[in-house]
């Protein structure tokens, strides 16, 4: 892209490895390289991808408990979007309000957010765009007590997570599977799926280019390795203590 001297492919392409910074645990980061995303999409007149920016800058707010700022960024973005009619960029954004929403615990209404940006992703043939709206909806869906609704939605996501190839978001929606098993008293199946979930964090890992993000691509998944590990322990018995001690050391 740099070669080339297009502009626009070379902002895509950085905010491509911004995102990568951010899924890897490194939030700041990944921020201040989106905040100079904008400067550049604006120096070169580049409206649909300021809009992206945005949106994906209010989902990583809302991750790290910056609520005024998500909302600040989800408002900006939509007003772009809606200016150039770019339905990839309302999906989007869909998906930031549902997830700021969830970090506020309104959990029905951020399924709402996320079943609707699915249906825009659908519409444009966007696969990924469509996994990532069924993990969340899955996320919010076991937090509001609606399981099989979150074990629907995990298994949609990891089916097509797998006819993609897609192997950085399949830890999390295995993941999310489990966690909604363990919430509706499948214990075995829950521990077959965290137990998976584990093992492809650390296949996923592999591809990660330094020591520094793949501490963070793990760290991202300290909730899985503590959710798991409280489960075999809950049960008492030899075996899984010895598990919880094995799954510890992988975290380790």
């Amino acid at each position: 892209a740099i070669k080339s001297g297009d502009k626009v492919y070379v902002l895509r392409w950085g905010m491509v490895v911004t995102i990568g910074l951010a899924s890897m645990g490194h939030q700041e980061r990944a921020l201040d390289f989106m905040k100079l995303g904008l400067l550049f999409g604006r120096t070169i007149g580049d409206v649909q991808d300021q809009q992206v920016i945005y949106g994906n800058m209010a989902s990583i707010y809302s991750k790290i408990g910056r609520q005024e700022d998500a909302w600040r960024c989800f408002e900006e973005g939509l007003r772009l979007a809606r200016e150039i009619r770019d339905p990839a960029g309302e999906a989007l954004l869909l998906s930031s309000r549902g997830e700021i929403g969830m970090a506020a615990g309104d959990y029905r209404g951020a399924i709402a957010d996320f079943r609707a940006s699915r249906r825009k992703n659908r519409e444009i043939h966007f696969a990924r765009g469509e996994s990532e709206n069924l993990g969340l909806l899955a996320e919010a869906a076991t937090s509001a007590g609606l399981y099989e609704q979150a074990e629907r939605a995990a298994a949609e996501a990891i089916d097509i997570d797998r006819k993609m190839g897609q192997l950085l978001l399949l830890p999390y929606h295995v993941h999310m599977l489990a966690k909604a098993q363990q919430r509706h008293g499948e214990r075995q199946l829950a521990i077959e799926n965290y137990d998976r979930a584990v093992r492809l964090v650390h296949a996923a890992r592999i591809d990660t280019p330094s020591r520094d993000l793949e501490s963070g691509f793990i760290g991202e998944y300290s909730e899985l390795y503590r959710e798991y590990i409280d489960l075999l322990l809950a049960s008492g018995t030899p075996a899984d203590q010895a598990k919880a001690f094995e799954v510890l050391e992988l975290y380790r």
